[in-house]
């Protein structure tokens, strides 16, 4: 893995001792005097304690799956204006990214409202 300087907020990558599976996570804390730190991995909703040398960085984007784990988080942390942000997310797209079904479920909407 490369050698990186990490920052609190960095999604990471890493695999866990007891596992073979690569978890995402974000960065919490890095503490200056220990070679570990503490990552949380949203979709296992736990914090790790992980040793530097572990991580890599992920190229992998936030999804809207993460969004209730990061709430938790949120309300955790007790951080008031990240909570509000992600409650009141929006995305700007259709969750699977493509806007075609409207073209096809509007009109057969409309057609079922007519006949009802």
């Amino acid at each position: 893995m490369a050698t990186h300087t990490w920052t609190c907020g960095d999604w990471v990558e890493f695999v866990p001792l007891a596992a073979q599976d690569v978890l995402t996570g974000y960065i919490l804390d890095l503490p200056t005097d220990t070679n570990v730190c503490k990552v949380y991995v949203p979709s296992q909703r736990k914090v790790f304690i992980v040793r530097r040398e572990q991580l890599d960085a992920s190229p992998q984007m936030l999804h809207l799956a993460d969004i209730p784990a990061l709430i938790d988080l949120s309300l955790d942390l007790r951080d008031e204006i990240w909570f509000e942000q992600l409650v009141s997310f929006e995305p700007h797209q259709c969750v699977n990214g493509d806007f075609r079904f409207l073209w096809i479920f509007l009109p057969l909407l409309s057609v079922f409202l007519f006949f009802v």
